[in-house]
C-alpha cells in the first residue's frame, strides 16, 4: 500500500472515529477465546519453556499488556522461539516487526506472504515472512519469521488491515476489541534455509488450530 491510501484510510479512521467519540462511548472487550492460559505449552509433540518478559518491554509498553514468550522444540525437528503480545486498555501495544528489528541491529533482508496449509476451515494461513540477518558486515546471525494477526474471530497478516478492522469496529459498532500479535522466528543454522523453513512451517501449521477456533475468518 503506498502512502498516499494509507493517507486516506488514516483520515478516514481518525474522522469516524472522532463522531464516534462525540455521540457515545466505545465498549473494550477482552478476548476470552484468545489469551495467555489459552496458548499451550505442549502440543503435536512440541515443548515450550517459557522466557522472561524483558525490562524493555515493560518500560515501554502500556502496563496491562499481556505476553507469552515461549522457546518451542520438538527433538526430531528443531527449536522456534513465539512471542505473543495482547492489548490491553490501550490498543497501541501491538507495532510490526518491520519498525523493531533494524532498531535492534537487524537487516531485513526479504519481506514476503507465505501461505501455510492449516487443519482449520480456512484451510491455508497467510503469515508475513521475514528474512533477517543481524549485523552489518558478516550477517553470520539468520533467522526466519513469521507474524500475523488475531483478533474478534479475524486473522489477518497485514498491519493496515487489522488497523482498518479496528477501527471498523470502533466507528461502526462502537467496540474496542483486543487484538493479539504473534511472532515465530528460527535460526537458519547449518542446515541451511530449507531446513529452517521445514521447521517453522511445520510449527504454525501445528499451532494456528491450537488457538484458533472454527469460527475465525481470515482477511
Amino acid at each position: 500500500m503506498d502512502w498516499k491510501k494509507t493517507a486516506i484510510i488514516g483520515v478516514m479512521l481518525l474522522a469516524g472515529y472522532l463522531v464516534v467519540q462525540m455521540f457515545s462511548e466505545v465498549e473494550m472487550l477482552q478476548n476470552e477465546k484468545l489469551n495467555p492460559q489459552t496458548v499451550p505449552e505442549t502440543f503435536g509433540g512440541w515443548q515450550g519453556k517459557d522466557v522472561p518478559v524483558g525490562e524493555i518491554e515493560k518500560k515501554f509498553l502500556p502496563e496491562d499488556t499481556l505476553f507469552v514468550k515461549r522457546f518451542f522444540q520438538k527433538p526430531s525437528l528443531g527449536i522456534v522461539y513465539l512471542v505473543v503480545v495482547f492489548t490491553g486498555k490501550d490498543r497501541r501495544s501491538i507495532h510490526r516487526p518491520e519498525v523493531c528489528y533494524p532498531s535492534q541491529g537487524w537487516s531485513i533482508n526479504d519481506t514476503r506472504t507465505e501461505l501455510l496449509p492449516v487443519d482449520h476451515p480456512i484451510k491455508n494461513l497467510n503469515v508475513t515472512r521475514l528474512d533477517i540477518a543481524f549485523g552489518k558486515k558478516d550477517f553470520s546471525q539468520q533467522e526466519i519469521v513469521f507474524y500475523w494477526f488475531m483478533g474478534n474471530d479475524r486473522v489477518t497478516h497485514l498491519h493496515w488491515k487489522r488497523v482498518f478492522l479496528m477501527g471498523f469496529d470502533r466507528c461502526v459498532y462502537g467496540k474496542n476489541h483486543q487484538w493479539s500479535f504473534f511472532r515465530v522466528s528460527t535460526a537458519v543454522g547449518t542446515g541451511g534455509v530449507k531446513s529452517a523453513e521445514n521447521v517453522i512451517r511445520s510449527f504454525v501449521s501445528d499451532l494456528f488450530p491450537q488457538i484458533a477456533g472454527k469460527e475465525f475468518k481470515q482477511f
